[in-house]
């Protein structure tokens, strides 16, 4: 027996200089720098890229950063675009997608700041009932190694317009390289009986990049795949297959395209946003349509083509 705690006492001992160990080696020393990084914009260069290579510059390839896919106007372009969507798909939910089948303006303008007035990231879709606003804003709190977008509704430029929109708050999240979006919502409408629904919404897309030079027009397409999903009082209800694509010209021209395609319930249905106009360096401006349509899945979408 007093052999059996000699070796719960060694085995102790040894335990805790291993925790010791451990804890030293995370421990920053007072030689260690924090380097603040430098948010590189579309064409800009860092001042190490002015000089020429050398043996002592060249890293291995696990060193490289990843380039961003998404510049921050087109994460808030992308969030309120989807915020619409989600609205789309709650108003499809509480009547039909026969009912809401139809084509609807949509307007947006984007610069992914948040320290400008609200109408500089703000986008507006005649749906039926009334023209339905949605903010964004960026949200950075806790988000050390990624980015977000907060989407909320808003009322008109008229206090006296009426929404059918009650609530909509949704959380977007983008990892550090710009290509998983992630989010989580809440919303309330009211349908024209005046019968309030209360929804919440789940997605989450993958993005990828392609360049080209065709023709010598250089552009840049941001293609993203994705699943999105509504449930009413905590049970789902209707889930979409999603897929967008974010065209950028060189002469500062772009059309953004999102797609979703309803996957559960017995009756098919399409959305679409379709917009064209302005994508650059500082900001997103464009102009274009929602359709509401019957269509499978499979069905072709013409306006992903190249």
């Amino acid at each position: 027996m007093k052999r059996y705690a000699i070796l719960l006492a060694s085995f102790a001992f040894l335990l805790g200089l291993s925790n010791l160990a451990y804890t030293e080696e995370l421990d920053p020393t007072a030689d260690d720098k924090i380097v603040t990084e430098h948010n590189l914009m579309p064409g800009e260069a860092t001042a190490d890229e002015s000089e020429p290579a050398s043996e002592d510059n060249i890293t291995d390839d696990s060193d490289v950063t990843t380039p961003v896919v998404l510049s921050p106007q087109e994460k808030t372009a992308v969030s309120l675009y989807e915020g619409i969507m989600d609205i789309v798909n709650a108003k499809i939910n509480a009547s039909s997608c026969f009912i809401m089948r139809g084509k609807y303006q949509i307007s947006l303008f984007a610069t992914g700041a948040d320290d400008q007035r609200k109408q500089n990231n703000m986008v507006s879709a005649k749906l039926p009932g009334n023209t339905t606003y949605l903010l964004a804003g960026a949200n950075y709190e806790n988000m050390p190694d990624a980015s977000g977008v907060y989407v909320v509704s808003t009322r008109g430029p008229t206090s006296y317009e009426f929404t059918p929109i009650d609530i909509y708050r949704a959380i977007y999240t983008f990892d550090g390289a710009g290509e998983t979006m992630s989010m989580t919502g809440n919303l309330e409408l009211r349908d024209f009986i005046s019968v309030t629904h209360r929804f919440s919404t789940l997605a989450i897309t993958n993005f990828s990049n392609i360049s080209s030079n065709e023709i010598q027009e250089e552009y840049v397409t941001n293609i993203g795949w994705g699943m999105s999903s509504l449930s009413y009082q905590k049970f789902p209800h209707s889930k979409y297959w999603e897929r967008i694509k974010f065209q950028r010209h060189s002469n500062d021209q772009g059309r953004t395209i999102l797609v979703r395609d309803l996957l559960t319930l017995p009756t098919s249905c399409r959305i679409t946003i379709d917009t064209t106009g302005y994508n650059n360096t500082d900001f997103i401006s464009q102009q274009g349509h929602i359709t509401v349509e019957s269509a499978i899945p499979g069905d072709p979408v013409d306006e992903l083509n190249p």
